[in-house]
């Protein structure tokens, strides 16, 4: 439904469509572009972290923090 929605719409009209909580991401490859949306009150949490090399997101700081990617931090 969201890639639908992103291909008939847009971001902004799909975003202005959506109720209720949610936190996703779209890769738009013509674009070479990627998209990520949570609702407007951050009901649903968005976390990401982003260097040179790479770009990662979750819901969860812990999805984050076991990729293994974000260096010197460690989980308690």
């Amino acid at each position: 439904v969201l890639i639908y929605g992103y291909e008939k719409w847009g971001i902004e009209k799909l975003l202005s469509k959506l109720r209720g909580m949610f936190a996703f991401a779209i890769y738009d490859d013509k674009k070479k572009k990627t998209i990520l949306a949570r609702d407007r009150f951050g009901i649903k949490p968005l976390y990401y972290y982003k260097d040179n090399e790479k770009f990662i997101f979750s819901s969860e700081v812990k999805g984050i923090l076991r990729s293994g990617f974000v260096p010197d931090v460690k989980e308690e």
